[in-house]
């Protein structure tokens, strides 16, 4: 099919104004696909990527809850004609969509705030019941509830906080690349080869005693020995990338930086991290376009929490109520909490406090939950 082609509709018990409606409907969908620069350069449509971009479009629009129904009907009358081999796959993700309604979600948001609960420190979500959630969530297939889905997911898997993933990206199979610091041109920095600076394994300071003349600044100096070393395998060119090097060197954290983490998570949360990177970056590109990265930063940061971030805490928050009643309302954020137990307990204080992002393995111990409360593996 070509970028001119309009799918055929089916007519079949359906009146004529209907299936016209629903032509109108599909067709502007499938023209702001092509606008957005999400079709191949031969015009080819994979229409399970299309069906997932309509469902997140119609979503982070403010359409009334009758329209997005009125979508959703379009999008299964249209892709039900179409023969060819991704249609079927768009159309069962398109079934499972259950178009949220604005007005209800206002009210839960108020009940929401009216009933937040001050949050203890070291809130953690245990293994049960973050499972139940999991499973609570596939059985409801609606655009909000995968995205709260995945990042309950991705949450435990890597231990970024909720407005960190705006800017994540995987720099490898099993290694996300976390910014901490608000700083530009991101895309530089991959240059910079994935885990140097956070790795898990220390020399034994004892080994530069003969290098460092005051014994009480050992530990100053064997970091920033090491920090140097990293530098030199970074991947940066000492010239070309002065500034970078530069920069790093201004944000030293010991032997780390504070401009971003390499956090190595395990495979089991492979897919609901890449998911969530995903879904993210759908959102971004149906509202700014595929040049968002270069949007400014307090920009996407407030819309992601109002049109995003904001409803994944209302799914989770509207789930927990019909799971566990009053007495459990989990949030996003606790996943942070949950990844440092199982952290600690896999890798230790030390390996937890970088992966987290902390400048002291002291806020780690205080405020996060311990390798005690770790899940059972």
């Amino acid at each position: 099919m070509t970028t001119s082609d309009t799918p055929m509709m089916v007519t079949t018990n359906v009146k004529t104004s209907t299936s016209d409606k629903y032509a109108r409907i599909f067709n502007s969908l499938l023209r702001r696909y092509h606008e957005d620069g999400h079709a191949s350069k031969e015009g080819a449509i994979d229409w399970d990527n299309f069906a997932r971009w309509s469902i997140n479009y119609a979503e982070s629009q403010s359409y009334s809850a009758n329209y997005r129904r009125l979508v959703r009907a379009s999008l299964l009358f249209s892709l039900a004609s179409i023969q060819e081999e991704t249609a079927p796959i768009g159309y069962k993700l398109t079934e499972r969509w259950e178009p949220s309604d604005p007005d209800e979600e206002e009210s839960e948001q108020e009940e929401f705030s009216a009933e937040r609960r001050t949050r203890k420190s070291a809130r953690m979500i245990p293994k049960e019941d973050w499972s139940n959630l999991i499973n609570y969530f596939n059985t409801r297939r609606s655009i909000l509830n995968m995205r709260a889905q995945v990042m309950l997911a991705a949450g435990v898997g890597c231990g970024a906080r909720p407005i960190e993933w705006i800017n994540a990206k995987l720099v490898a199979d099993n290694v996300i690349r976390i910014y901490t610091a608000k700083i530009k041109n991101k895309n530089a920095w991959d240059k910079v080869k994935p885990s140097v600076f956070t790795e898990s394994e220390f020399e034994n300071p004892a080994d530069i005693l003969s290098i460092v003349e005051d014994v009480e600044s050992i530990g100053n100096h064997f970091d920033q020995v090491l920090f140097e070393d990293r530098i030199q395998r970074s991947g940066l060119d000492p010239v070309q990338d002065a500034d970078l090097v530069e920069q790093l060197r201004l944000n030293r954290k010991g032997a780390d930086t504070r401009i971003f983490r390499d956090v190595v998570f395990d495979e089991e949360f492979k897919i609901p991290i890449e998911m969530n990177l995903r879904y993210i970056e759908s959102f971004f590109c149906s509202k700014f376009g595929d040049d968002w990265r270069s949007m400014d930063q307090e920009i996407l940061e407030r819309v992601y929490v109002r049109e995003y971030y904001n409803g994944v805490r209302i799914a989770i928050w509207r789930a927990c109520k019909k799971l566990f009643g009053e007495d459990k309302l989990y949030s996003p954020a606790d996943t942070r909490s949950t990844f440092s137990a199982n952290r600690k307990a896999q890798a230790g204080l030390r390996q937890a406090s970088s992966d987290l992002g902390h400048t002291s393995v002291n806020m780690t111990r205080a405020h996060y939950a311990s390798a005690k409360d770790a899940w059972k593996r």
